[in-house]
């Protein structure tokens, strides 16, 4: 809970920036004093594994992050504000051998 800066942002994509108690994520800036965060980062030195870094404030809301994360398996990245529904989305591939870039085509949003 809470990782350190100095071991957090060494595994963060480029997506991700951690300053002080704040998250940008994919632009956004996100206080994490009032809302919760899980991201899926690669494990360093384990090739296909992943970690989760978890940040939150308090222990009750801890608890109650716990019994919600089943139901976004398939996100790499999650914000639970105070109140409202979850933000929530997938780091962009890197190079794989399952992406290509076709020529003429935008980037979807």
């Amino acid at each position: 809970m809470n990782p350190d800066l100095a071991v957090a942002q060494p595994l963060l994509p480029a997506a991700a920036q951690l300053a002080g108690g704040l998250l940008f994520l994919n632009g956004q800036r996100l206080d994490l004093a009032t809302q919760d965060a899980v991201l899926a980062v690669p494990a360093p030195g384990r090739p296909g594994t992943a970690d989760l870094l978890v940040f939150c404030r308090s222990a009750e809301r801890l608890a109650a992050l716990a019994g919600r994360l089943s139901h976004y398996g398939k996100y790499s990245h999650l914000v639970f504000p105070a109140r409202g529904a979850a933000l929530k989305g997938n780091w962009e591939a890197a190079a794989s051998p399952l992406r290509a870039d076709l020529p003429g085509k935008t980037k979807e949003k």
